[in-house]
């Protein structure tokens, strides 16, 4: 998935793909086992659906996070060295920072919002 999601218009290395991938994961299971412990005094005595429902978002929030970060971290390597920019035409004009930022930070939401 790292790799079809990559803009193949910038280099990635390995190493960039396995610094999102651990990120992710690593997010993941520290924000879900911290949730859970966290909130544990309150679902302890929750059954049926509001249990579902408590660990529904839980999940959610561990999840999103992984999406944001695996994205997030797997394209910092574009944020520091800048991605193409192209006028209405497809002419490119240079390189920009910010334009990375932006596109890597849209990315990175739109992979926690659609989890």
């Amino acid at each position: 998935m790292n790799y079809g999601n990559r803009n193949a218009s910038s280099q990635q290395t390995t190493g960039d793909i396995l610094f999102g991938y651990s990120a992710a994961v690593t997010s993941s299971i520290c924000i879900s086992l911290g949730l859970r412990k966290g909130f544990g005094s309150i679902t302890k005595n929750m059954r049926g659906g509001s249990l579902v429902l408590a660990n529904s978002i839980i999940n959610y929030v561990a999840v999103a996070s992984a999406g944001f970060l695996n994205s997030y971290c797997m394209r910092m390597g574009e944020m520091s060295r800048g991605i193409k920019i192209q006028d209405e035409n497809g002419e490119e004009m240079g390189i920009s920072k910010k334009c990375a930022e932006v596109a890597v930070l849209q990315t990175s939401l739109s992979r926690m919002i659609l989890s």
